[in-house]
């Protein structure tokens, strides 16, 4: 299947990260490594995750891996 990604990185140490799936014209279904089975996942923390995308009423599977990227908390490096 033919998918765009949007990737939101997390955020100054939270677990604010998502990733948007936009699967071109057909019905799927999606299986995340996280135990999600929609298009979208939220709350993410910075890491690597892996999406199986399958293509509803056929055999046609691709399985992507997906890095959210994270920023590091404020540091306070003197006073």
């Amino acid at each position: 299947p033919a998918i765009d990604l949007q990737i939101t990185p997390a955020s100054c140490g939270f677990d604010n990260g998502s990733i948007l799936v936009a699967a071109q014209a057909g019905s799927y279904l999606y299986n995340w490594n996280t135990g999600a089975s929609n298009s979208t996942v939220s709350n993410l923390a910075g890491g690597n995750y892996q999406l199986t995308v399958t293509e509803q009423g056929t055999s046609c599977q691709a399985t992507f891996d997906v890095t959210v990227e994270a920023s590091a908390g404020l540091v306070i490096t003197s006073m």
